[in-house]
């Protein structure tokens, strides 16, 4: 079993994590909102392909290669995503606007015995939306555990750090981690609707409202709140 903080399974982090470039990409999301982005799809794309096992990178294998990460508004995000993890990512980079710097739909490797977990990193913006994805992350996680206790994984988190030069930015992602006593076989067969349980839960009023605090929405909310109490009273 993965290791449990309090009632939230917390994943150790990855050993080494580089994302070079990653402040500029970091930079791009914000700044082609007002602009248009230059086409991924063009004549300058880099093209992805896809591996036997579903992977989708630049070299098309199902071991550690060059992926191509694109920012929502150039025409070939959601092509670099696999399908499975897809909708996933859409709720956390388009309807939430938190920027994603990796995903993965899960692939088992038989050959090798080994697979890969289904997951989705983000990397905060600044210390508040961090705090912000981290209340999501952990009453989301907290609720889909409770629930679905016979599931064959469990939703960790996992806080981390990407390297980009000398800087450590930091990063926190929400994964669907296989249960030591289950097998991949029944880890795959039911990561698809575990992932359908997972996003109805991330778009519940409740949840939804642990995100927004990445907005000022809830601290606006709080000063409506207290305004109207001192009124009454």
């Amino acid at each position: 079993m993965k290791d449990i903080n309090k009632a939230i399974y917390q994943l150790p982090p990855r050993e080494e994590n580089n994302f070079r470039g990653a402040r500029q990409f970091m930079h791009r999301w914000d700044f082609f909102k007002a602009r248009e982005a230059p086409s991924a799809l063009g004549l300058m794309r880099i093209r992805v392909n896809a591996s036997p096992s579903g992977n989708i990178n630049i070299a098309g294998t199902n071991r550690s290669s060059l992926s191509v990460i694109f920012i929502p508004s150039q025409d070939g995000f959601l092509d670099a995503i696999e399908p499975g993890v897809r909708n996933l990512v859409k709720f956390f980079a388009i309807d939430l606007d938190f920027i994603t710097y990796t995903s993965c739909e899960g692939h088992y490797y038989r050959e090798r015995h080994e697979a890969d977990e289904r997951h989705v990193g983000i990397l905060p913006r600044n210390d508040a939306e961090r705090s912000a994805i981290w209340g999501g992350f952990t009453e989301a996680s907290t609720e889909w555990n409770q629930r679905c206790i016979d599931m064959p994984m469990i939703v960790g988190i996992m806080e981390g750090a990407v390297k980009d030069g000398r800087a450590l930015l930091p990063t926190l992602d929400l994964y669907l981690a296989k249960r030591s006593e289950a097998t991949w076989d029944f880890y795959f067969s039911a990561v698809d609707l575990a992932t359908v349980i997972l996003i109805d839960i991330l778009r519940s009023g409740q949840r939804r409202r642990a995100f927004d605090l990445k907005a000022g929405k809830i601290d606006a909310v709080a000063r409506q709140e207290e305004t109207a109490k001192a009124q009454s009273m």
